[in-house]
C-alpha cells in the first residue's frame, strides 16, 4: 500500500495543481460554472468560485512538499465527494452542464463518468489518509515523524509516474475530445 500511496499522494497534487491553476485567471467565468450548478445559494456560489482554486494550489502543492499529507488528502477527498454530489444532483436533474473541473479553459459537460473520475480520485486520497505516505515528504524531517518506508530513488520514480500519468491521461482526453473536430476540418479543406 506504500507504493499505491506515493503514486496517489503526487497523482492528486499534480491534479489540484493543474485544476486550480486552470481556474485562478479566469475566476468569474469559474464563479459562473459553479452558480450554475444550482446546488447552493448564489452567494455560497460566488464564494466558492473565489477561494477553491487558490485553496486547490495550496493543497496540491502541500501534497507535492509532503507537508500535512493525511489532513489535506482528507479535506481533497471530501470534496471530491460533494464534486461528485453536485455532479450526480445535476445529472439526475437532465442537466449537462459545463463541469468547470479544470477551470473555463477546459470545457467539459459533466457525464457519469466524471462522478465516477471524481469518486476513483476520492478514494486514491483514502489510501493516502490511511498510508499516510513519508517518502520526498518534508513533513518526515520533523522531530518525532516517522522515517519513509521506501527509498528516495523509488519515491523519485514513482512522482515521476505519477506524474507522467496524469499529463497522458489528460492528454490522452483532450486528443479524444478534439480528434473528431480535426477530422471535421481537414475533410472540410479537403473539399475545398
Amino acid at each position: 500500500m506504500a507504493v499505491a500511496a506515493v503514486v496517489f499522494r503526487f497523482g492528486l497534487a499534480v491534479v489540484f495543481l493543474l485544476s486550480g491553476l486552470a481556474k485562478l485567471p479566469r475566476r468569474a467565468e469559474f464563479t459562473s460554472a459553479v452558480r450554475n450548478y444550482k446546488v447552493v445559494p448564489d452567494r455560497v456560489g460566488a464564494l466558492i468560485g473565489r477561494l477553491l482554486p487558490p485553496v486547490e494550489i495550496a493543497a496540491g502543492a502541500l501534497l507535492a512538499l509532503g507537508l500535512g499529507v493525511r489532513p489535506v488528502a482528507a479535506l481533497l477527498g471530501a470534496f471530491l465527494v460533494v464534486f461528485s454530489s453536485a455532479v450526480a444532483v445535476n445529472l439526475l436533474r437532465g442537466r449537462t452542464i459545463d463541469c468547470g473541473c479544470f477551470g473555463p479553459v477546459a470545457e467539459r459537460r459533466i457525464t457519469w463518468s466524471t462522478v465516477a473520475r471524481n469518486l476513483v480520485l476520492a478514494g486514491a486520497a483514502g489510501v493516502v489518509v490511511a498510508a499516510g505516505p513519508t517518502a520526498l515528504a518534508l513533513e518526515r524531517l520533523l522531530p518525532g515523524a516517522a522515517g519513509p518506508r521506501m527509498t528516495s530513488a523509488s519515491a523519485l520514480a514513482l512522482m515521476f509516474a505519477a506524474i507522467l500519468a496524469v499529463v497522458t491521461a489528460s492528454l490522452a482526453h483532450e486528443w479524444r475530445r478534439l480528434a473528431p473536430l480535426l477530422r471535421a476540418a481537414e475533410a472540410r479543406s479537403a473539399e475545398a
